[in-house]
């Protein structure tokens, strides 16, 4: 703890001494685990400090002239980066470098061009020439007064006995005399020194918490502050730290905060699927009926319950809906049939396979690119012909859990989307969406990546662009994926590979109804329209035709969702000759209905051993295999070797009744009784199909490298903001919980990368876990409670810690560096939130705010869970190191297919590696740390640590892949059991 008061100096030691000079010197200089600090002091002529250099680690900050420097750069507090904290500590500022253990602090207070600084460690800056009178009444403070008068009289003589010179060495002498503080308690009075002025209608405090509550967050930290002089609300208030002036107000008069916008107390947010109000800094919602869509673009599909997946080739894929015992079977993309009646699109044209279109279906183009079908159960079809064949399903609420195939089984529960064809849990999106193509789908594994996402698809997250009003609304990462995608090795037109993509997000936007306007011409995705048609980003076929002027229009039945396209500018109408016209050009129509042009579409040895005969041309499919796979209505006939009538082939090549068929799981192969248990399900093979039963179902949250997260309900995102956060607590909205986990990146050669996370655990405002620097950290902050109870567990399996907290339901494993996950027990199911999610099966609503608020912007809600002290400035942006070493990207995408080859294959099928392959690519343009590929190595880590979690260990430690690890003990790396190392309580 180090002091600078003018020219007295209290070092380390706590002896003080006197020196003045206007000559730069170094206050302090010191290396720690490599990092070097070095502290500058430099005085003016009257001999203050007018200047501070904090160098730490070649990262310089100077304090001059009443500023903030940062790169040469002025900058206000909050300030933080990678490298650094500074922040308002009572009436302080603190400063914490990120490098540094949490011991290391620098503290300093301007007065005008001055600067008062202490250094915790603690560093502190202060300065004062003093009338040393007053001393006297304060010996009970010190074991020699006569020193300390010399001191003062140092500081005196030559200089003007101004207040704002002298009260800050009184304050200092008071400060440091805690142990008779009530006998000098009334200093302020004896040496005139006023109490400093606090803004707003904070009140001013000798001693009191450094932070006051705030409305931003339910919660506060203030307890684990120390004492100091400080500024603070009144009792029951709470500062308004979301809107300028410092003032305190009711908790219950507090704004509440959505898509970056403060919103006054009683507002009212009324959007398609919630309708909140703000209520004392937080948001009550209530959710609203919300249909549900199953989208398929290309090789990308969002389920009806909001899972987002990618299909492994382009195959003739099933989506199976009962409804008042018909079906409807969405097929190869483009096929779709609706009470035994068939609808293909093709070549542009809508055909259907029946004598006439059923009552209950109406068919039509809504613009010259979309088709709708209509269905009276409520059953909504749109498909985009041009410039590719793209769905979008919508079912009503009576449908829940009648659907099954690629669109999920529409349950409200995502973690369960993957139900194969034959009923069983799969794991992998691969195998399951393969379960569901018709036989001779070959997956395609060649995942296609770039070097440099391309400006037209980084457009999409341009916060000022055309999209940018939707950001709230659509979460836009997966469609930057998508266009990326694309974009790689495009050999067709622009609007093809690019504008497609961009055109699926304005989709998306315009069915939560925000229409996006304009967007083609900025990016230069025009398009051309037919006779004198005219192109509308909100386009309507209702009462727009010579026909709806002389009959009831069929278009307008149903609710219809705006699309793109060409059609007849409002007040035209189109005509038999799809020409727009004025009303009195219209020809009049009577009676019947508007039909499409029909097109129809077509592709179109023998010793057998016993039991098998030879038949030509059998329609009948005799395999266990044909029970795994959907197939169409369509039968062609085969020729071949075929079991007995009332027998089918199993997959081992026998000959067996229907209830003795074999099972099939990913690659492999289960004889009919056999039992697996997966995906906290029992499964039993049963006449080739699955039966399973579910059981209690941990959750398990991941984070590691630079901000993926995996949240319990299974739902990938990326955040990586420069503050402290919290992963998951019980709070939620409520006063006070029983634990708390949160997470700070630290950081390593880049200042934009992460090498390390300092992980604490807050057990029950009891004790406090702290997992830094590879070492776990015990902290009791008040008396334990008299339970008789273990309240934690520290065990080290290998290169982990794990810590056990059974009473709570949790589990921690931490790698020492990065890599993080939380097990939560079932018992913790719809109580917990934070960055982890809510942990009730739906992972469409993971991305709650601390206010309770739903948003799909993954930087909304991961700056909503900053923790609140110390203050921290919101993320505002997400670069990763491809996106700034381009060079390295190629390079990474190499590397990162790894993943998807011979040595993770057991894995494959028990966890999908296409999110881990996606993170791959962006961790590994990280720069080589200490020889190793750091980024690379953890994001091979994290996939084979959750495949160890499904029983697949992993030998992936190869000089051809990461090399082995070997600790500072010179031990070797290896698969090991746990070791308890500690157990509190």
């Amino acid at each position: 703890f180090v002091h600078v008061l003018c020219g007295i100096t209290q070092p380390l030691t706590g002896e003080k001494f006197y020196v003045r000079s206007d000559c730069p010197f170094n206050f302090i200089t010191f290396t720690h685990d490599k990092v070097d600090v070095i502290v500058t002091l430099t005085r003016g002529k009257s001999g203050l400090i007018s200047r501070a250099v904090i160098n730490v680690n070649n990262a310089k900050i100077s304090l001059e002239n009443g500023h903030i420097i940062v790169e040469d750069q002025s900058v206000s507090v909050p300030y933080n980066d990678m490298y650094r904290h500074i922040f308002q500590y009572g009436i302080y500022t603190k400063m914490k470098s990120r490098v540094l253990p949490a011991t290391f602090s620098i503290l300093w207070q301007s007065f005008g061009n001055e600067i008062s600084l202490f250094w915790m460690f603690n560093l502190s800056l202060s300065f004062c020439q003093v009338d040393c009178n007053p001393l006297s009444y304060m010996t009970s403070c010190f074991s020699n007064l006569e020193w300390t008068m010399i001191l003062c009289r140092h500081n005196v003589d030559g200089f003007d006995k101004r207040p704002e010179i002298y009260c800050p060495f009184f304050n200092e002498i008071a400060h440091n005399c805690l142990e008779f503080y009530s006998e000098i308690s009334d200093w302020r009075i004896k040496t005139n020194c006023p109490e400093p002025t606090c803004p707003g209608n904070l009140i001013f405090q000798e001693f009191g918490p450094a932070f006051s509550p705030i409305c931003s967050s339910s919660q506060s930290d203030v307890a684990n502050s120390e004492n100091i002089t400080t500024c603070l609300c009144p009792p029951g208030t709470v500062l308004n730290d979301l809107e300028p002036g410092n003032l305190c107000v009711a908790p219950q008069n507090c704004p509440c905060v959505h898509n970056g916008q403060v919103l006054p107390h009683g507002a009212v947010l009324d959007e398609r699927c919630q309708t909140c109000k703000c209520q004392g800094r937080d948001w009550t919602c209530e959710k609203k009926t919300c249909p549900a869509i199953c989208t398929i673009e290309g090789r990308y599909v969002t389920t009806f319950d909001g899972k987002y997946y990618t299909l492994p080739g382009m195959c003739k894929y099933h989506a199976e809906v009962g409804l008042q015992k018909e079906k409807y079977i969405l097929l190869k993309m483009f096929e779709v049939r609706i009470f035994k009646s068939e609808y293909t699109v093709c070549n542009r044209i809508i055909s259907f396979f029946a004598s006439f279109p059923p009552e209950n279906v109406t068919v039509f183009w809504q613009s010259s690119v979309f088709v709708q079908l209509h269905a009276s159960t409520g059953m909504s079809l749109q498909v985009r012909v041009s410039p590719t064949v793209q769905l979008y399903l919508t079912l009503p609420a009576q449908e829940k859990g009648q659907t099954k195939g690629i669109c999920g089984n529409y349950n409200d529960i995502t973690t369960d989307e993957f139900i194969s064809f034959t009923s069983y849990p799969e794991s992998s999106s691969e195998v399951f969406a393969q379960s569901w193509a018709e036989p001779g789908c070959t997956p395609d594994h060649q995942k296609c990546t770039i070097s440099q996402t391309p400006a037209e698809c980084l457009y999409l997250k341009d916060p000022n662009g055309k999209f940018a009003a939707c950001h709230s609304m659509v979460t836009v990462d997966s469609f930057v994926e998508a266009c990326e995608q694309r974009q790689c090795g495009c050999s067709g037109n622009k609007e093809e590979c690019l504008c497609v993509v961009l055109a699926n997000y304005a989709q998306a936007c315009a069915k939560q109804g925000e229409t996006v306007e304009d967007w083609r011409t900025v990016t230069n995705c025009t398009t051309k329209c037919n006779h004198n048609q005219k192109f509308e980003y909100n386009m309507q076929a209702c009462n727009r035709t010579c026909r709806s002027l002389s009959e009831p229009d069929p278009t307008c039945e149903g609710v219809s969702d705006p699309v793109e396209g060409c059609g007849c500018p409002e007040g035209t109408y189109l005509s038999e000759n799809s020409n727009c016209v004025p009303r009195i050009e219209c020809s009049c129509y009577y009676g019947g209905k508007v039909f499409s042009a029909l097109l129809l579409c077509f592709t179109i040895f023998v010793d057998c051993p016993v039991p098998k005969t030879y038949e030509h041309c059998s329609e009948l499919q005799r395999t266990c295999d044909a029970l795994t796979k959907p197939m169409t209505g369509d039968k062609l006939c085969q020729s071949g070797c075929f079991c007995p009538n009332g027998q089918y082939e199993d997959h081992y090549g026998n000959c067996v009744p229907h209830e003795s068929c074999s099972c099939v799981s990913g690659e492999k192969t289960y004889k009919s009784g056999d039992v697996v248990e997966d995906n906290c399900k029992t499964c039993t093979c049963k006449g080739g199909k699955w039966t399973c039963s579910s059981q209690g179902c941990p959750g398990k949250c991941q984070v590691y490298g630079n901000g993926h997260y995996k949240t319990f309900d299974s739902k990938w995102y990326h955040f990586d903001g420069h503050c402290q956060y919290t992963l998951v607590e019980d709070a939620c909205g409520r006063s006070s919980g029983s634990f708390s986990i949160t997470a700070e990146s630290v950081p390593c050669c880049d200042a934009a990368l992460t090498c390390a996370r300092v992980i604490v655990i807050n057990l029950k405002g009891e004790v406090t876990l702290t997992l830094e620097d590879m070492n776990v950290k015990e902290n009791l902050l008040q008396p334990q409670s008299s339970e008789n109870v273990i309240l934690y567990s520290v065990y080290t399996f290998g290169l982990y810690i794990e810590i056990s907290i059974p009473s709570m339901g949790l589990t921690v494993i931490w790698d020492k560096n990065t890599r993080l996950t939380i097990i939560a027990d079932e018992m913790l199911k719809q109580k917990v939130c934070g960055l982890c999610g809510n942990f009730d099966d739906d992972e469409t609503n993971d991305l709650q705010t601390r206010s309770l608020v739903q948003v799909t912007n993954a930087l909304e809600f991961g700056n909503s869970w900053k923790t609140t002290t110390p203050p921290c400035l919101d993320a505002v942006n997400e670069t990763f190191p491809c996106e700034r070493f381009s060079y390295c990207a190629a390079w990474a995408e190499h590397r990162c297919k790894a993943l998807i080859m011979d040595t993770f294959t057991e894995c494959h099928g028990k966890v999908d590696p296409q999110y881990y392959l996606e993170a791959c690519v962006k961790e590994t343009c990280s720069c080589q740390f200490e020889g190793k590929f750091l980024g690379f190595c953890t994001a091979v880590a994290a996939y084979a640590d959750a495949c160890s979690r499904k029983g697949t260990c992993v030998n992936w430690r190869t000089p051809d892949l990461c090399r082995t690890y070997r600790s500072e003990h010179n031990d070797m790396y290896s698969f090991s059991s746990a070791q308890e190392i500690k157990v509190t309580y």
